[in-house]
């Protein structure tokens, strides 16, 4: 019944992603990147479930290759909502739980949405709570008009880094720091960076705007967008401490918006943790609205 997947399941791991966690982006092609750039000593594998054709259970366990907390790994399970109560993600629970243990995992993080069944069944395997993000969405075609930069601040698009993305980098990492929640990125070298997140294949990076000031990058807000689905999931936005306070970060996001908008994208999800209150209320003004709640567990050996 479970059998290993691979790269060739990609199309069947996508469609199961977009209806089991709808407010992320479940491409194809994304599916396929990250089955291809995990590092070997990560430890990654992967199962799936299939019924009548198609691939209706998926479950992935890996070491955080991002993270230097030793044994530090994450695994996640998905069934179909027409699948559940057959004991499907208990039987990958159990492949799962193996592998960890053979990999030596100490500390073991997921996440789930706020539906009862999947808060249950993260809790009676020995999950803890650790956070809970906020989901919300907007249509950027019915913001107003975004604001021009203040003096000595100039936007440019993120494809402006393609050639060199390093300033990115630090920017990106300067921010992760400060990011709310069970999150660590104390092992994200720039190499990593660049071939997992940076290639990611969903990011726009006409659309993502980062602002300059003092010849660097400052403040910067990322988009994923499916374009045929009129659809946008918020990436990561980060600003240097010295430059918070200012605005920024919301002028980006309000820019990328304005330009997601101009590619007839009508739906942009995000995500933040819900103690980070600056973020919160530049979402606010933005016109997104609050549709569930998602949590960040962890179990320990």
């Amino acid at each position: 019944m479970i059998s290993p997947a691979t790269i060739d399941d990609a199309p069947g791991v996508a469609a199961l992603g977009t209806v089991v966690s709808p407010h992320q982006l479940n491409s194809v092609r994304g599916v396929e990147h990250r089955m291809r750039t995990v590092p070997a000593d990560a430890r990654r594998a992967e199962w799936k479930v299939e019924r009548g054709g198609a691939l209706v259970g998926y479950a992935v366990a890996s070491l955080d290759w991002l993270s230097t907390e030793p044994g530090r790994s994450e695994c996640y399970v998905q069934v179909h909502p027409e699948h559940r109560g057959q004991e499907l993600g208990s039987a990958l629970w159990d492949v799962v739980q193996v592998h960890l243990a053979a990999i030596g995992a100490r500390a073991t993080t997921s996440s789930t949405r706020d539906d009862a069944p999947s808060v249950a069944f993260a809790e009676r395997r020995g999950f803890r709570k650790t956070s809970s993000d906020s989901l919300s969405a907007t249509d950027p075609t019915r913001l107003q008009s975004a604001p021009e930069p203040p003096d000595g601040v100039a936007l440019r698009p993120l494809a402006d880094w393609l050639d060199d993305p390093r300033p990115i980098y630090e920017l990106d990492l300067a921010g992760v720091i400060d990011e709310p929640g069970d999150n660590d990125f104390s092992g994200m070298t720039f190499e990593l960076w660049r071939d997992d997140f940076w290639s990611y294949p969903d990011w726009d990076y006409d659309i993502s705007t980062v602002a300059v000031g003092d010849g660097r990058p400052v403040s910067m807000s990322m988009l994923l967008v499916d374009a045929d689905a009129g659809r946008a999931v918020s990436g990561f936005a980060a600003t240097y401490r010295e430059y918070r306070g200012r605005g920024l970060a919301g002028l980006c996001k309000h820019h990328t918006l304005a330009k997601a908008a101009d590619a007839g994208i009508t739906h942009a999800v995000t995500g933040n943790d819900e103690t980070n209150a600056p973020m919160l209320a530049i979402n606010r003004r933005l016109g997104y609205r609050p549709f569930a709640t998602a949590y960040r567990w962890r179990r320990e050996r």
